[in-house]
Order: structure tokens, then C-alpha cells, then sequence
């Protein structure tokens, strides 16, 4: 996958919050500040009134408004300071029908359900707290997702309109007018052979495979001979002659097979001279039991790698077969009349040594039946080298 559109893997959303409130913030101690002094004020306005002396006290207003606003920490506080100033004022005097146990109860009685309200009211208020910052939390973690998500949709878009217009201006052989080139290769009465033959293999394969480099050869009991070639010429020279010790020679003229670099068989047996390789058979009547005369190999030295695919081997076939009647009319001209692969020996088992060097060839790069090393098949069809 494109780099530019790969997805971000999401971050799992937490289910508590990053940070837990225990200070009591700025604004509970200004509004502990602003009831106590409103208390005190009026406590001093009113000196008939001993705020002591008032059921509920007046105390619980803050403690009350602290613990269910901001939680424990604030409550705490707002009792302690409730505590603190009912201690400054002055506790009542103990009479003498009550013992030390009642006094004691008598005073701090109210002290205690300050601090015991402010910590139970507190703790649910926490959890409230807690629960909102953890959605808030969970806000943020699925904007960013969402913003993530929009700008992988955004990129993969992109990407699907320059495919799409790729596809739609990559130029499609046209049938008929491929079908019109291989009529003069299957002419056999022109008078300069060669030059038809060449000037049909080039406007063939210009159709089929545009921009793509092949080669057209002819066999014969010697090796291949090269007849036409076609396309951009690429780096290096063409080889115009393979002999029959070759490994390309004996596949395709002795066992007749056609192979391409996405097999990683043929990738071993072109050896870097091409990425596809079929032969041409005779088109000649002959016997079921006879097998077809190999009259030469077509192959394909360089192309677009969107074309390279498993439908190239087909297509080559196909091709192979128009030229087939021509290569055949040429040998004959020349005294040659092809090779029947049974005719020739069968290759002769390799010794271990090249064994050990073609398995040292890939050694440090992986590969299977359907995948060829795409180090080479990268250099060949002008891709850049991954890896």
C-alpha cells in the first residue's frame, strides 16, 4: 500500500481519566472565602443572634455546597474551616447535670457530621468528576481518530482519482488492428523476407505491448539465430546467437516450455536476459503422436512491469503462433527445417557445484514457486529496487 494513505492503527481510549483532582481548586477557596465572611458578617450585624444557637447551623451551607460542587478535598476543607472558627468562638459551658461524655457529644457532635457529610457527599461528587473527565478524555482520543480517519479518507481518494485516471488513459491494444498486423507475417512470398518479417514483429508488438523491447529467433539444430527485433533498444547488446549448450536453449527448443520471471524457475533459467520467453511452433500438419516442431523463440527483453503479469504468456503464445508460418518459409529458404524436441538430448543433470551457486545467487533473499527475486525483474523493467 501506498505509504501516503497507510492507516494509522488507533490508540485504544482509555477508561479513566489521565488525572485525578485532589487539591481543591481556585474557586472553592474563594467561594469558602465569601460564605464564611457573608456568615461572620451577618453573625456581627445581628449581636442579639447567637449563630451557635441556630438549628440547622449555618456552617452546613458551605460544607454542604463545597462537597457536592468540587468533592471531598473542598468539603474537607470547608469543615475545617467551619471547625475551626466554632472553636474560636467558643464552645458553650457544661452545666452541672451533664457529665464530661454528654458535653463532649454535645460539642462536637455537629463537628463530626460536618466532616462525615463532606466526605461521603464528596466521594460521589469524585466519581462524577472522574466519569466526566474520562468521557472528556474519550472526546479528544475520537476527534483525533475522526481527524485521522478523514485525512486517510482524503489521501485515498486522491489516490483512487489519479488510478482511475490512469486506467482510463493507458492505451488498450486494439484487437483488429493487431489482428491486420499479423497478416503479412504469415506471408511467405515477399521478396525480402527478412524485412517483412521484422517490420510485422515490430508493428505487433507495438500494438500488444507498447513501449516493450523483443526479440524474434530462429532454431535449428545449431542454436537460436536472432531474425527481428523490436521496440526501444535497451542497455547492452542483444545476443545474436545462443547455442544449443545454453540452459535457454535447451528449455525452450529440447522441452519446449515457456516460462516468465514470475515463476522463480524462470527467473533461474533466463539468467537475467529477459523477463518472458516462449517458443515458436511449427504450425505444419503432422502426426497427434509427433510433437511440434520448434522453429524458433520469441522473448521479451524489457516492458511496462503493468504489463507483466500472468497473462503475458498467452498473449506471447499467441504471437508466436501468427510468426510461425514465416519463420518456418525462412528456414526452409535457408536449407533448415527446425527441431523436433525429441530430436535433441535432454539437458544433463547439473553438477553441485552450479547447484551450490544458484542457490547461493539468492542466498539472503527469500523466494517461492510464484515469486522471482524482484531485485532483477526491478532492474529490467526500469523499477526502482526495493529492499
Amino acid at each position: 500500500m501506498d505509504p501516503e494513505i497507510e492507516p494509522r492503527q488507533p490508540r485504544p481510549i482509555p477508561t479513566a481519566p489521565v488525572h485525578f483532582p485532589v487539591l481543591p481548586p481556585l474557586s472553592a477557596l474563594i467561594e469558602i472565602a465569601v460564605l464564611f465572611g457573608v456568615i461572620a458578617g451577618a453573625d456581627w450585624l445581628h449581636t442579639g443572634i447567637d449563630i451557635a444557637d441556630i438549628r440547622p447551623h449555618p456552617f452546613w451551607i458551605p460544607v454542604l455546597l463545597l462537597s457536592l460542587q468540587y468533592g471531598t478535598a473542598s468539603g474537607l476543607l470547608a469543615a475545617g474551616v467551619a471547625i475551626a472558627i466554632t472553636a474560636l468562638n467558643g464552645f458553650p459551658e457544661q452545666s452541672t447535670s451533664e457529665t464530661y461524655f454528654a458535653y463532649f457529644l454535645k460539642i462536637w457532635i455537629e463537628p463530626i457530621l460536618w466532616v462525615g457529610a463532606a466526605v461521603l457527599l464528596g466521594q460521589f461528587r469524585m466519581r462524577q468528576i472522574a466519569r466526566k473527565e474520562a468521557l472528556i478524555v474519550q472526546i479528544s482520543e475520537l476527534a483525533t481518530q475522526h481527524a485521522a480517519v478523514s485525512e486517510y479518507a482524503r489521501k485515498l481518494r486522491t489516490h483512487c482519482t489519479a488510478l482511475e485516471r490512469q486506467i482510463a488513459g493507458r492505451s488498450e491494444p486494439n484487437a483488429l488492428l493487431v489482428l491486420a498486423a499479423m497478416n503479412p507475417a504469415r506471408s511467405t512470398h515477399a521478396t525480402d523476407e527478412i524485412a517483412t518479417l521484422g517490420n510485422a514483429f515490430a508493428r505487433i508488438i507495438g500494438l500488444v505491448l507498447p513501449g516493450a523491447r523483443a526479440t524474434l529467433y530462429s532454431a535449428d539444430a545449431t542454436g537460436l539465430r536472432l531474425t527481428a527485433a523490436a521496440g526501444i533498444s535497451a542497455e547492452g547488446s542483444t545476443r545474436a546467437w545462443i547455442p544449443t549448450t545454453d540452459p535457454l536453449y535447451r528449455a525452450i527448443v529440447t522441452q519446449a516450455q515457456s516460462f516468465s520471471v514470475l515463476s522463480s524457475d524462470g527467473e533461474i533459467m533466463l539468467a537475467g536476459a529477459g523477463l518472458a520467453a516462449v517458443p515458436v511452433r511449427s504450425t505444419a500438419l503432422r502426426e497427434v503422436s509427433v510433437p511440434a516442431t520448434v522453429v524458433g523463440m520469441l522473448k521479451i527483453e524489457e516492458m511496462d512491469p503493468a504489463s507483466l503479469n500472468r497473462a503475458i504468456l498467452p498473449a506471447m503464445q499467441s504471437i508466436a503462433h501468427a510468426l510461425a508460418p514465416a519463420i518456418e518459409h525462412l528456414l526452409q529458404s535457408s536449407g533448415q527445417i527446425g527441431v523436433t524436441p525429441a530430436a535433441v538430448p535432454a539437458a544433463q543433470p547439473e553438477s553441485s557445484g552450479r547447484r551450490l551457486l544458484r542457490h547461493l545467487r539468492w542466498f539472503g533473499r527469500p523466494e517461492n514457486e510464484n515469486t522471482a527475486p524482484m531485485h532483477d525483474i526491478a532492474v529490467r523493467t526500469k523499477l526502482p529496487v526495493i529492499g
